[in-house]
C-alpha cells in the first residue's frame, strides 16, 4: 500500500473503524477493520512534561487548567504490517483521561491534523473535542492540504 493512502485512510477514518486491544506490554492496539495490516499502537509514557506554550498569552488561565499540568507523553507508532510508518507523540492530561495533539511551538495554538485524526481515534472516553476548545487549539490549515490525495 502507498503511503499516502495509509495516511488518508487514518485520517478519513471513524474511532468505530478501528478494534481496540492491549498487547503482552500494556500497550493499547488499535487495528484497521478494513485492512488488519494496518495498527496503531499506543503506550503512555512516564515522561512528565511542562506545558508553559498552551497558557501563552491567556488571561483567564484557571485554576482547572493548571491541575492538568503537567502531563505526560502518549506515544503512538503507526504500523503497515511490520513497517515502522510514522511515530506520533501526544499528550495525556488529567491522569491519562484526555489525549490531545501538542500544540507547535511557532504557530500558537495550531495542531497538524493527522495528530488530531489519531487522537481522535485513541480518544475513548471522547474528550479531544472539549479540550481542544477548553486549550483553544486549531488545526492548522496548510497540515490538513499535505495529507489529502
Amino acid at each position: 500500500m502507498e503511503l499516502s493512502k495509509i495516511y488518508y485512510i487514518i485520517s478519513h477514518s471513524k474511532p468505530e473503524d478501528w478494534h481496540q486491544t492491549f498487547g503482552r506490554n500494556h500497550e493499547e492496539i488499535y487495528v484497521y477493520r478494513f485492512d488488519v495490516l494496518l495498527r496503531l499502537e499506543a503506550q503512555y509514557g512516564t515522561t512528565v512534561i511542562s506545558l508553559p506554550h498552551l497558557l501563552y498569552g491567556r488571561s483567564d488561565v484557571s485554576k482547572e487548567i493548571t491541575n492538568d499540568i503537567p502531563a505526560s507523553h502518549y506515544l503512538v507508532d503507526v504500523f503497515y504490517g511490520s513497517s515502522l510508518i510514522e511515530r506520533i507523540t501526544l499528550l495525556a492530561l488529567k491522569s491519562h483521561k484526555a489525549i490531545i495533539p501538542i500544540p507547535h511551538i511557532i504557530q500558537k495554538r495550531q495542531v497538524k491534523w493527522f495528530d488530531c485524526c489519531i487522537a481522535n481515534i485513541c480518544d475513548r472516553l471522547h474528550t479531544l473535542n472539549s479540550y481542544m476548545q477548553q486549550y483553544e487549539l486549531t488545526i492548522s490549515p496548510q497540515s490538513r492540504k499535505d495529507i489529502e490525495i
